[in-house]
């Protein structure tokens, strides 16, 4: 059972892993030649499945007979590429929390300077 969770946490750790590199070193480049941003999870999740074939890590070694080893090293490896995906989704969902939460502290700071509902509607755009 430690063996699985080891592999587990080293295949989070590669998605981890993963994501930073796209981040640091695709998106960028990405966005200077003006692509679509659609196909960069597909970009993630490859780096993500490679890593984690390369690694050897295998999820389903205790389930599988050994002669099988490949599928579970391929499908530790698809679900590491989709784990990138999540962990991009995790961290932009904190961004915009962050940023939610700092535009609400504004206006709660406007009203209760006395400032009226036109201000606060200025702050967040006119949502």
């Amino acid at each position: 059972m430690t063996e699985v969770l080891t592999s587990l946490a080293i295949v989070a750790f590669l998605a981890s892993v993963s994501e930073a590199l796209v981040e640091f070193f695709v998106v960028p480049a990405w966005s200077k030649v003006k692509l679509d941003t659609f196909w960069l999870m597909y970009v993630g999740a490859a780096v993500a499945a490679g890593l984690v074939f390369l690694s050897g890590q295998n999820l389903l070694a205790g389930y599988l007979p050994p002669q099988l080893e490949i599928v579970g090293r391929v499908l530790t490896a698809l679900l590491a590429g989709r784990g990138s995906n999540w962990v991009h989704d995790f961290f932009s969902a904190q961004r915009k929390t962050a940023v939610l939460a700092s535009q609400r502290a504004s206006i709660l700071q406007m009203f209760e300077a006395g400032a009226g509902e036109e201000e606060a509607d200025a702050t967040v755009g006119g949502c």
